[in-house]
């Protein structure tokens, strides 16, 4: 894609200024209609090369449009699975299986904010320019803390430190010339952010809130138990979501790390050690004590051990997920080495939480 773009994008430029006049090619009032100015240059009074700039132009923006529902719809719907975002999202149309409350929701953000920058189509631009840096920006810092953290992680491409930092400085250096171009997309964009992060804030604390509400309706509504008994049962449907941490060792610090990441990271108090083994010989020998002890030392969390007789691969992963009830996402292994057999991605969405 980047080699098309490197090709198309400079000599369709020369070919605008070999057609159209440096005056008018520089006007921003024909910003938005440079291209259909550039084919009546070419094609004089003719009009049949305007009307194929119209509907390659429909075709494109419309291929574009698509783009856009089917991977917001499948960023969203990931982030419910994580429960990131409200689990009502999760919700599939009966008829074509699709999740109508995302498309919906995404189709009112996208419309307001078109009301908002009243049609203004470099504004509108603008914003969409501001939030495609950040994800590119946040690219970079993930590559360089997988760099850092993550070193010894298998992976078919490898970017240098010197690439990354400076793909980084360019994309920092986009963002600021798009701002200091059109101010006033920084607000919009900062606006769109600020409640989507509140949005993420509310589901992160979503316990805690509940609890806060819990506290207030037994002082104010104390004959309401129904009203009590549904917070108290929404707080425990959350905390009872179980998770998997698949561990190798026996070693208490590795296995307190992995307790320590579910507690402090993810709403839930159940968490299940998974040792997958070929030969009962194989078996740590302090790995049931030891989670013994963890699960002693954490009085509010259930910490269980679960034993599985076979070899560790993608295939036993969707095993377990059927019958433990657990969702691959919410498994957690320990960072692979250079000698594990598998891709990460053949697990299916397995994470990884500690070296």
């Amino acid at each position: 894609m980047w080699m098309a773009v490197a090709f198309f994008n400079p000599v369709i430029s020369l070919l605008v200024f070999g057609v159209v006049d440096f005056d008018v090619a520089t006007d921003p009032a024909n910003s938005d209609s440079l291209l259909a100015i550039m084919a009546l240059g070419i094609n004089g009074d003719r009009t049949w090369l305007r009307y194929l700039v119209a509907i390659d132009g429909f075709v494109v923006l419309s291929g574009a449009v698509l783009t856009s529902y089917v991977g917001v719809t499948g960023l969203m719907r990931r982030l419910a699975l994580d429960r990131v975002l409200f689990q009502f999202l999760l919700a599939e149309n009966q008829i074509r299986h699709t999740n109508h409350w995302i498309i919906i929701g995404f189709f009112a953000v996208a419309t307001s904010l078109i009301a908002i920058v009243r049609n203004q189509a470099s504004t509108l631009s603008g914003v969409y320019t501001c939030a495609f840096l950040c994800v590119m920006t946040l690219f970079a810092f993930g590559n360089m803390l997988l760099k850092y953290k993550r070193s010894k992680l298998p992976r078919e491409v490898i970017a240098s430190w010197p690439t990354v930092i400076l793909a980084t400085g360019f994309v920092i250096a986009g963002f600021i010339g798009t701002v200091i171009n059109n101010p006033i997309v920084l607000i919009y964009f900062l606006v769109y952010f600020t409640i989507t992060m509140l949005v993420i804030a509310i589901m992160f604390t979503r316990v805690t809130l509940l609890k806060l509400l819990l506290f207030f309706c037994k002082r104010l509504f104390a004959n309401r138990a129904s009203l009590q008994t549904a917070i108290a049962r929404q707080i425990q449907q959350v905390n009872e979501t179980k998770m998997i941490f698949f561990t190798k060792t026996d070693s208490i610090a590795a296995l307190n790390k992995a307790v320590l990441y579910v507690r402090d990271n993810e709403q839930t108090n159940w968490l299940l050690i998974v040792h997958v083994y070929t030969a009962k010989e194989s078996i740590p020998p302090r790995l049931q004590s030891n989670v013994q002890m963890l699960d002693e030392a954490y009085p509010k969390m259930r910490i269980d051990l679960v034993l599985v007789h076979a070899d560790f691969g993608p295939t036993i992963v969707d095993k377990l997920a059927v019958r433990l009830a657990v969702p691959k996402n919410f498994m957690f292994i320990t960072c692979p080495g250079e000698t594990f057999t598998h891709k990460v991605a053949d697990l299916g969405g397995v994470r990884m939480v500690t070296h």
